[in-house]
């Protein structure tokens, strides 16, 4: 029992979670300082009644202002430093929960200095354990929670909408839409002479975007094959925009709705199924119902 308990607890480390954009982060990061400051302002934990103005204490906003300064601080660095890190693919909620864990310990660093200063308190080994115990209680076991809840509500959102997804979907019409195929081809662009690639449509499975770069998933008599080119995913939907069925579905994906197969998804959110290229192609939030709606309407038209 103990180690399924282990190995579920793992499980869910490895789990993929959203990563935050810096412009969301810099926003959380003001209203967690702000909801700090009017936590010890209101409550006056930690004794702070016996130091502090019981109505109102400047001072006490400076606690507030360090932690929105140390995780804009602390997110910006860790960016700059590992870039490849933040990337959605590869971020999970151990990843996640590891950055709220290290913005925690910074904030309980800084706020020890700042009350040796304004409160004179002493700088000691025991009086920074207490800080980081301080700033563990009042910031990272809420944060904790709230990221837990979210992806408990994310999993259950993304459920109900993979099951819509799969109710409009059945083997039939999606057989129907490959014997369907067009038959015109299609050149795909590439800044560099002499790579670019023409293909029929129905050949391509879907398009991936990554810097400069895109990988195009493609079949040949039969068998995947996949090349990257030199272009960008807007100039490769550009082209492909007289065929239908051929959709972007994320702002690094662009998916053959004639090879998806079945719904299913993560926290981050909606994943389509390509099989003939074993591959998960994610969809955006904002693009959900534009994309069931035009896989419906295409398999519907290629049915026919």
């Amino acid at each position: 029992m103990h180690g399924n308990l282990m190995n579920n607890l793992f499980a869910l480390w490895r789990e993929p979670f959203p990563i935050g954009t810096m412009a969301k982060q810099t926003r959380f990061a003001m209203v967690l300082g702000l909801a700090i400051w009017l936590t010890l302002q209101v409550i006056q934990p930690f004794r702070l009644n016996e130091v502090v103005n019981p109505f109102f204490d400047i001072k006490l906003l400076g606690y507030g202002v360090i932690t929105t300064v140390s995780l804009m601080l602390h997110t910006l660095l860790w960016r700059s430093v590992f870039p490849s890190m933040f990337q959605e693919k590869s971020w999970t909620i151990g990843t996640e929960i590891s950055m709220i864990a290290s913005n925690t310990l910074l904030i309980g660093l800084v706020n020890w200095l700042y009350s040796s200063v304004v409160f004179q308190i002493p700088i000691t080994w025991g009086s920074l354990m207490f800080f980081q115990l301080a700033t563990l209680s009042v910031g990272l076991v809420p944060t904790l929670v709230v990221t837990l809840l979210k992806y408990s509500v994310l999993m259950r959102r993304v459920l109900i909408e993979s099951r819509s997804f799969n109710a409009e979907m059945t083997l039939e019409n999606a057989i129907a839409s490959l014997e369907h195929a067009q038959i015109e081809a299609v050149s795909l662009p590439s800044e560099n002479k002499g790579e670019q690639l023409t293909l029929l449509p129905s050949e391509i499975l879907a398009v991936e975007s990554a810097d400069n770069y895109v990988t195009v998933y493609f079949l040949k008599e039969g068998r995947l094959e996949k090349k990257m080119l030199r272009s960008s995913l807007q100039k490769i939907e550009e082209a492909l925009s007289p065929f239908p069925g051929l959709e972007r579905s994320h702002r690094s994906w662009i998916i053959n709705l004639s090879h998806a197969g079945q719904a299913s998804g993560n926290a981050q959110g909606l994943l389509l199924h390509v099989p003939a290229a074993e591959l998960w192609v994610p969809v955006a939030r904002s693009k959900i119902n534009e994309i069931k709606s035009k896989r419906i309407q295409f398999l519907s038209t290629q049915s026919k």
